[in-house]
């Protein structure tokens, strides 16, 4: 049931705040989001370093509903909204991480996603490093330069 509040939520979020006339560019921040999670959790459930609980349907062994979900709205607001200035950038970064990391301590408090070989801070270093890649993949792919100054 998670999965799906997590679904729900995350698209009522994406219909309140996506602005659709970006949507054509901003699109592939959210697959190449939609890529690293499913490479991702698909290597570390393959070495049995978490496992996810009670899917409802499943994607190479994660939630069809969390993939296509938040993972997917997350990619493409974090383009949308991607600033302009180097230090918020940064501050970008680490608070979609933050929220994205968030999630993940609900999850595990759920017992959707349960750590066998893994631990929280694992975690969030490979969160903070992905949004980093997407952030970068914002500028450096989809034009949204980062220009200097706070």
């Amino acid at each position: 049931m998670e999965w799906v509040i997590l679904f729900v939520a995350s698209w009522a979020l994406f219909a309140a705040l996506v602005d659709m006339s970006k949507l054509k560019m901003n699109i592939w921040c959210g697959l190449l989001a939609v890529l690293a999670q499913l490479y991702i959790d698909f290597r570390a459930m393959e070495h049995k370093l978490y496992s996810v609980e009670k899917p409802v349907a499943q994607i190479l062994g994660s939630s069809v509903f969390f993939t296509f979900g938040p993972v997917l709205v997350i990619g493409v607001l974090l383009a949308q909204y991607h600033p302009r200035k180097r230090r918020m950038a940064a501050v970008h970064v680490l608070a979609v991480s933050a929220l994205y990391s968030a999630q993940e301590l609900w999850l595990l408090g759920r017992n959707a996603v349960l750590y066998t070989e893994w631990s929280f801070g694992e975690s969030v270093v490979i969160n903070v490093a992905v949004i980093a890649v997407l952030s970068w993949f914002s500028m450096a792919v989809l034009g949204k330069r980062v220009g200097d100054g706070a």
